[in-house]
């Protein structure tokens, strides 16, 4: 096992039907200090307003140890059934973390399901 001390952020739970699943991201907290984060809100579920069936988890990380010292994590599981539409509502998601944090270092990351379409 690592000496090394780790730390995590968790999201909440998402999803449209009873089946939900959550983001978490793990990080060495000798390297990385999370500054804030946020789900996420694309409308109501409830109303089929929303886009997502599971919003992406943002974080802003901070680091003395990297040369980016300041960056975004947008966590995405993309709905295979709706690759188009999630995808491209990836341009608002991404304007809404750097108009939140006037932060342009910004990671896309998750599953895209986009290998077959």
């Amino acid at each position: 096992f690592s000496k090394k001390s780790f730390s995590y952020i968790l999201s909440d739970y998402v999803g449209r039907t009873s089946y939900k699943e959550n983001y978490v991201y793990i990080y060495r907290d000798d390297l990385f200090e999370v500054s804030d984060y946020f789900q996420y809100d694309d409308g109501s579920e409830e109303l089929r307003e929303d886009t997502f069936e599971r919003e992406p988890f943002i974080a802003l990380f901070k680091s003395n140890f990297t040369l980016v010292k300041q960056f975004a994590i947008i966590g995405v599981h993309i709905r295979p059934d709706a690759v188009k539409q999630e995808i491209s509502e990836l341009v608002n998601v991404y304007k809404s973390t750097i108009n939140k944090w006037k932060e342009t270092s910004v990671v896309l990351m998750g599953d895209f399901n986009a290998g077959s379409k």
